[in-house]
């Protein structure tokens, strides 16, 4: 195989899933890491886990047709290399899945990955900065797919879906902060605008307008923001025209005229 037909495809994997300004929730990602692993490895199946809000679990798989007993809330509940690499947060290298081991730590796991002709299985944790993802695995069907060069391919795609992972958290956490921050400005904007016509239109001090708003929006429970905006909506009462001079009487001298 030269360089340019090992070597850049696996640059561009590395790029592809460490990309964290696009548009891709983690299961989108962890499809993109499963293909990735079957392309670049002799490997005939990749599965793969992310852990989210503390219990929401995310699935992939490649191909898709996996059988499910090696993945979703079966194989998590009764034992997998994918829970039990996320747990221990190291690889789990190659193990024979007719291996006594393999057998007593996954015992619903192996049999059913057996059964789908899978006769190996290695894992590698998604983590990054102490933090842990979730997990990616490996299965073979033939002696020598889950060797050194297999291991170390698997071993960067891993790390760098979980630096994708790691960033994208950060950056959507940033939107959350920054869209908070604006629409507590907005409602500033709009609570301040309603100040002044309550202000201007009863005569009375911005003070003590905020005063009239904050008791109105308690007594009627309703939101601060949303009676501020009622109040802006509503046309403004047009002040009562001058009282218009009466014309003076006839002098006196005009009668006698």
């Amino acid at each position: 195989m030269t360089y340019e037909q090992r070597e850049i495809p696996f640059a561009a994997a590395m790029l592809d899933l460490a990309d964290a300004l696009g548009q891709v929730d983690p299961g989108q990602r962890l499809e993109r890491l499963t293909a990735h692993c079957q392309a670049l490895t002799p490997v005939s199946a990749a599965t793969a886990l992310v852990i989210e809000g503390g219990d929401r679990q995310v699935w992939a798989a490649t191909p898709p047709d996996v059988s499910d007993g090696l993945t979703g809330c079966d194989s998590w509940e009764s034992g997998s290399p994918l829970r039990d690499c996320h747990h221990l947060g190291r690889p789990i290298p190659e193990v024979p899945l007719a291996h006594p081991y393999a057998r007593a730590c996954w015992p619903r796991y192996a049999p059913a990955a057996r059964d789908s002709g899978f006769l190996a299985v290695a894992a590698w944790p998604l983590s990054h900065d102490g933090t842990a993802y979730g997990a990616l695995c490996l299965l073979s069907q033939r002696p020598g797919q889950l060797g050194s060069t297999t291991e170390r391919i698997a071993s960067a795609l891993a790390r760098a879906t979980a630096i994708g992972l790691a960033h994208h958290q950060a950056l959507a956490e940033q939107r959350r902060l920054a869209g908070q921050l604006q629409r507590a400005l907005d409602s500033r904007t709009v609570i301040e605008q309603a100040k002044g016509i309550l202000a201007e239109r009863h005569d009375i001090a911005l003070q003590d307008a905020f005063e009239m708003l904050r008791r109105t929006s308690r007594n009627s429970q309703t939101p601060l923001r949303e009676l501020a905006q009622t109040i802006i909506a509503a046309p403004r009462e047009r002040s009562a025209a001058p009282p218009q001079t009466p014309p003076s009487p006839p002098l006196a001298r005009d009668k006698a005229e």
